[in-house]
């Protein structure tokens, strides 16, 4: 697809992560600008206006068509991840007691992408998976890591595709996940 573009997302992309985010984990479907549970998006703009959190704009890549803005990966390294969490967690009031941890020390974590519903079906998520990829190896990570719902085969079959391999299954959000990597 011609002119699309990646970019490191700013604070002024928090809104934009902050819904794909949480289209990424099932809560919002990009129907509204504002998603239906306001409060919990106004939290999560909060987050996402942080540096310090998991969902920071600061860990984010926003890929654009021309001058639109349609869809970001959220991903980071895996090193601070428990501390992150706690925090992101704790702003967003979830205990995560339900959760193991997604990412480890010495991996590169691909956590949460979406792209606008009206873009999908034309590659733009590869190439925001790719640079993902890219970005952790070009940091120095071995691994690249992301979890599919095992609900989810099709999105499995894709990360494949991509050239992931299962690790192992974990739970996380009191659902059963397979994390994958590359590497």
């Amino acid at each position: 697809m011609a002119n699309v573009i990646i970019r490191n997302a700013s604070i002024e992309d928090a809104p934009l992560v902050a819904r794909c985010t949480m289209a990424a984990i099932g809560i919002y479907d990009f129907s509204f600008l504002v998603p239906e549970n306001e409060d919990f998006y106004r939290k999560m703009v909060e987050v996402c206006s942080r540096t310090d959190t998991l969902y920071s704009y600061a860990n984010s890549r926003v890929v654009f068509i021309g001058e639109t803005a349609i869809g970001c990966l959220v991903s980071y390294p895996g090193d601070n991840y428990i501390a992150a969490r706690e925090l992101t967690f704790g702003l967003l009031g979830f205990d995560g007691t339900d959760t193991e941890c997604e990412t480890e020390p010495g991996e590169y974590y691909l956590d949460s992408m979406a792209i606008l519903p009206s873009f999908r079906g034309n590659s733009i998520g590869k190439v925001l998976l790719t640079d993902g990829i890219d970005r952790g190896l070009a940091q120095g990570y071995k691994k690249v890591t992301l979890i599919v719902s095992k609900d989810k085969p099709r999105l499995r079959d894709y990360y494949l595709s991509i050239g992931f391999k299962d690790v192992k299954e974990l739970k996380a959000f009191g659902e059963d996940y397979i994390k994958m990597a590359f590497s």
